[in-house]
C-alpha cells in the first residue's frame, strides 16, 4: 500500500477493509455479469433461505468470507480457495428438486483475502441467468449458473494479487498439465461431442460389461452408434455417463441428462478427466 493510500486508511476516514477493495482491481467481459470492488457484505433482506434439503448449499462454511455470509443470512453454495484469496458464492434463495439438484436464485461470487472483502460478482438485469457455484480450473475459476441442471456461466481469471477480469467460458480447458485438451462440449448432444473430442485425440472407450437393468435409452443410445455409453440412471434427470481415452491413457467421463430432443441424442452436462 503507498503511503498516500495508508494515509487515506489510518487518518482520513476511510477503513482499512475499504480501502483494500478500492486498490483490488475488477473488469468484466462477459454481458450479463458484473465485477466491483466493495468492502462490506450487505444482509439478505428476506431473511435465510430454508435450504434443508438441497445439497449443494454449504450449512457449515469453513473461510471467513463463508461465515461472514452465512451470518448476512445467505446460503452458502461453494468455496474455492485459490492464491491467498478467499471465492464465496452465496444466494438469497435456494429450492431443493430431483436427484438432489437445487434452483439457486439471487445468487453472488465475494471475493475475500482472510475477513476483508475486496469484490463481488453478480449478475444485472441483462440476463435471466444467475451466479451457483464456483470451481477452480486450471487457468483461474469456473462460475456456475444456479439452474437445476447447472451449466458454466463465466471464467474468472486472476493477474497478480490484485486484479480479476471475468470472461466468456474458455473454448477448451487443460487437463494433465496440459497434454490433455478438452474442448468445451457443455450442451452439445452428445453424439455431436464425440466428434469434437475426437479431433482432441479421445476415443470411445467401450466398456467390457455393464450392469443389468439399466433403462431402455441405454440400449437406444448404443443402437445410435455410442456404444461407449457406460451406465444410465433410471430417475431423476436420467444421467448417461460416457468414457473416452486418449493415447497417454488418461480417461475422460461424459455425463449427459435426458433422451434429448426428436432426433438428437441427449446434451452434455459435464465431463472430468482421471490423468494417467
Amino acid at each position: 500500500m503507498s503511503p498516500f493510500r495508508l494515509c487515506l486508511a489510518l487518518l482520513c476516514g476511510v477503513s482499512a477493509s475499504a480501502a483494500a477493495a478500492q486498490d483490488f482491481r475488477t473488469a468484466s467481459q462477459v454481458d450479463g455479469l458484473a465485477i466491483r470492488p466493495l468492502s462490506t457484505l450487505p444482509a439478505n433482506k428476506a431473511g435465510a433461505p430454508d435450504s434443508e434439503y438441497c445439497f449443494s448449499v454449504n450449512t457449515e462454511p469453513k473461510t471467513p468470507g463463508g461465515r461472514a455470509a452465512a451470518a448476512a443470512n445467505w446460503a452458502v453454495t461453494s468455496e474455492v480457495q485459490r492464491d491467498g484469496l478467499d471465492f464465496v458464492t452465496f444466494a438469497g434463495k435456494t429450492t431443493p428438486g430431483t436427484s438432489g439438484s437445487c434452483l439457486i436464485e439471487d445468487g453472488n461470487l465475494a471475493i475475500y483475502r482472510g475477513e476483508t472483502l475486496l469484490a463481488l460478482i453478480y449478475a444485472t438485469e441483462r440476463t435471466d441467468r444467475s451466479i451457483g457455484s464456483v470451481e477452480e480450473t486450471v487457468a483461474g475459476l469456473r462460475i456456475w449458473d444456479g439452474d437445476w441442471l447447472s451449466a458454466p456461466l463465466a471464467d474468472l481469471r486472476l493477474y497478480g494479487d490484485d486484479l480479476a477480469i471475468l470472461r466468456n467460458v474458455a473454448s477448451e480447458d487443460a487437463f494433465c498439465g496440459g497434454a490433455n485438451p478438452v474442448t468445451t462440449v457443455y450442451g452439445l448432444p452428445i453424439h455431436l461431442a464425440r466428434e469434437v473430442l475426437a479431433a482432441d485425440g479421445w476415443q470411445p472407450s467401450i466398456p467390457k460389461e455393464r450392469p443389468d437393468g439399466i433403462p431402455f435409452f441405454r440400449d437406444a443410445l448404443i443402437k445410435a452408434g455410442l456404444p461407449e455409453v457406460q451406465d444410465c440412471s433410471g430417475t431423476g434427470f436420467g444421467y448417461c455417463a460416457f468414457e473416452y481415452q486418449s493415447e497417454n491413457g488418461a480417461i475422460l467421463g461424459v455425463t449427459t441428462a435426458g433422451e434429448g430432443d426428436e432426433g438428437s441424442t441427449p446434451g452434455v452436462v459435464g465431463y472430468s478427466v482421471n490423468c494417467p
